[in-house]
């Protein structure tokens, strides 16, 4: 049983530096999740795209050359690909997000708790068992005592009746 609880108490203590480790990796990403403050850097991206469609526009009305007439497509491709960008990061977000607290923020201390009624029921199995091996080992005492009164009290009945036995 000592072993056994070496394990879950090595067990406990191997997944709570595993948790700990996550949660302080992960913590600053579900921060950024919790806050939103991706999608704030990510919209003022978007604006920043509009005032540099604003300058282009401004430029290409001014008289620009022919080249400077494709920049507002180039510039809706962008932006199309940063709103892209930005709402598959917001589903994958919610996925880990999901993961992290619906899952193995519960999943940890949810073990840890296992492993610790495991050892709490392990050490009394381990107390009641030394109790009952002191118990028995004296009552296993008690009956080789009691065994080897009779024993002489057998051999002593032998040894009187034995010459009376052989007719002497």
């Amino acid at each position: 049983m000592t072993t056994q609880i070496t394990i879950c108490n090595t067990q406990k203590k191997e997944l709570n530096t595993a948790y700990n480790g996550f949660s302080s990796t992960w913590l600053p990403l579900m921060t950024m999740v919790g806050t939103d403050s991706w999608r704030k850097e990510i919209n003022t991206a978007l604006a920043n795209v509009d005032a540099v469609e604003s300058d282009v526009n401004t430029y290409t009305s001014a008289g620009g050359p022919p080249g400077a007439f494709a920049l507002p497509t180039a510039l809706n491709n962008v932006r199309a690909a940063i709103k892209t960008l930005r709402d598959g990061l917001q589903t994958d977000l919610s996925n880990v997000q999901g993961l992290f607290t619906g899952s193995l923020m519960t999943v940890y201390p949810r073990v840890t708790n296992e492993l610790t009624t495991k050892v709490t029921d392990l050490e009394a199995k381990k107390t009641k068992a030394a109790q009952d091996a002191g118990k028995y080992a004296a009552e296993v005492s008690k009956q080789t005592a009691l065994v080897n009164t009779h024993k002489n009290s057998w051999d002593e009945a032998v040894k009187v009746c034995e010459p009376l036995l052989k007719g002497k």
